[in-house]
């Protein structure tokens, strides 16, 4: 049994809602990000070209880059830039997106409970609310893993932006383009803070959205039997995440997605004979992602196992894997630890698919 197309449309609509939710928060940073750097640039480009031009040919020792004082005022304008820029997102995250997310799952998950009832139920149907320990606990996560992480950012971002300054080595090269080579390296461990805050805070929320359905679902269980896991299932969607797309899970089971990771948790409601019910719903399943993948032209299939790449040797290795009944589509999501992180679902690597299919030939 899963849920029908209607309710996977419903647990994709949640998934689009999160997503939005960051959007916002996530523009507002940017902004911040590029004015700090913006105010700056020019000061660390000139020293660096000052440098340039007094070594004559020669390297520039590390303690002269590191003590020259544009460069030191550039670095800390930048760090308290950052440490101002990312308080006031983790703030927004947490006082402002995380409330609004958590009465959006709550409206979410009911309507697709709703939506597997006969409607003379489904309108007078009241639900239980998710137990407030359970909540408590998604918040103090939240507060673990995004916002203690983001201030905790800056001192990460100073110290490898210092490390590529420090890198300038004069070979007789132009000072100009010495400048430009080590400036813009500099500038990429920059922006990687802002990348890196974006993905920290995109996986733990939609982490939280799961947790909050989990909440829901358990605090329902008189209705609710499990749940469905729920894939975009564009070009974006992963092997993995195809491959887990439709399977049934029990309500304590967590969904535990990749970073990034954007699937959704679905409510399976009970049958409605067990519920003593009487009533005609739709009862039409949507397809599971080893279903949707068999509908796909094999160029498709190619392009959906190698991740967008057209000719991979690998990827046509695996479909004849998979057609031969060497692999089974399971076989696609391989469960994988973290260390300072939890465990996760991931992509199976080709090398090990090919070697399990080897296995499964001989």
């Amino acid at each position: 049994m899963t849920v029908t197309n209607n309710v996977a449309a419903l647990a994709r609509e949640l998934r689009r809602v999160t997503d939005n939710m960051l959007n916002l928060p996530e523009v507002e940073l940017a902004r911040s990000w590029v004015n700090a750097w913006d105010a700056v640039e020019q000061d660390i480009t000139g020293a660096l070209e000052e440098l340039a031009a007094a070594a004559d040919g020669k390297r520039v020792p590390a303690w002269k880059i590191g003590q020259k004082q544009r460069i030191v005022n550039a670095l800390e304008a930048l760090s308290e830039g950052m440490q101002e820029a990312l308080g006031e997102f983790a703030s927004t995250i947490q006082d402002v997106t995380l409330p609004n997310l958590l009465e959006q799952v709550d409206e979410m998950q009911k309507r697709m409970a709703r939506a597997q009832l006969p409607l003379g139920a489904a309108v007078g149907y009241t639900f239980t609310q998710a137990d407030k320990t359970a909540v408590t606990a998604i918040v103090r996560r939240v507060t673990e893993q995004i916002v203690s992480p983001l201030l905790e950012l800056p001192a990460m971002v100073d110290q490898a932006m210092r490390r590529e300054l420090v890198r300038g080595v004069i070979l007789g090269e132009n000072p100009n383009k010495v400048a430009a080579r080590i400036i813009q390296a500099t500038k990429d461990q920059f922006t990687g803070g802002y990348n890196r805050a974006t993905v920290i805070t995109r996986t733990e929320m939609h982490d939280a959205q799961r947790s909050a359905a989990q909440a829901f679902e358990e605090a329902n269980s008189d209705i609710i039997s499990g749940w469905v896991w729920v894939a975009a299932l564009d070009k974006r969607t992963c092997r993995s995440c195809i491959a887990m797309h439709g399977t049934v899970h029990k309500p304590s089971e967590q969904l535990i997605d990749h970073h990034r990771g954007r699937c959704v948790r679905a409510p399976l409601v009970r049958p409605l004979k067990e519920l003593g019910m009487r009533g005609s719903v739709d009862e039409t399943p949507m397809q599971t992602g080893e279903e949707w993948f068999n509908t796909l032209p094999e160029g498709e299939k190619l392009k959906t196992l190698s991740g967008g790449a057209k000719n991979s040797a690998s990827a046509r290795s695996v479909l004849t894997a998979l057609e031969n009944g060497d692999l089974k589509f399971s076989d696609l999501s391989s469960l994988k630890t973290h260390d300072g992180w939890r465990a996760a679902r991931h992509a199976t690597t080709f090398k090990e698919l090919e070697k399990k299919a080897a296995r499964n030939a001989s």
